[in-house]
């Protein structure tokens, strides 16, 4: 995030339509907050079946027009930096995330 935002403090209508958005194109989240190590960082993770299916849900969420006219703009003025991991996880592992809500 950008310097001297906190995470904590993304204002929660900003944040509440980013998710609701991401639920419309049925993206599905596993868990989001502010990072632990960072009170500038947050962080977001999705669930995917394969790295196909990534790639086609995240082009067509970014490329709608909900996105592109909605939160969009006042989301990215937000991020300083951007990093994407990619894990391949049991659902145990991604339940246990589930519960690791702060």
């Amino acid at each position: 995030m950008e310097s001297g935002v906190h995470a904590q403090r993304v204002p929660s209508s900003l944040h509440r339509s980013g998710i609701a958005l991401a639920q419309t194109l049925e993206l599905r989240r596993v868990v989001h907050g502010p990072s632990l190590h960072d009170e500038n960082t947050y962080y977001v993770i999705r669930r995917f079946n394969s790295l196909a299916q990534r790639e086609e849900m995240e082009d067509a969420y970014y490329a709608s027009d909900d996105w592109q006219q909605g939160p969009r703009e006042r989301i990215l003025a937000l991020i300083e930096n951007y990093t994407d991991i990619v894990l391949e996880l049991d659902e145990v592992t991604v339940q246990g995330l589930r519960g690791q809500q702060y």
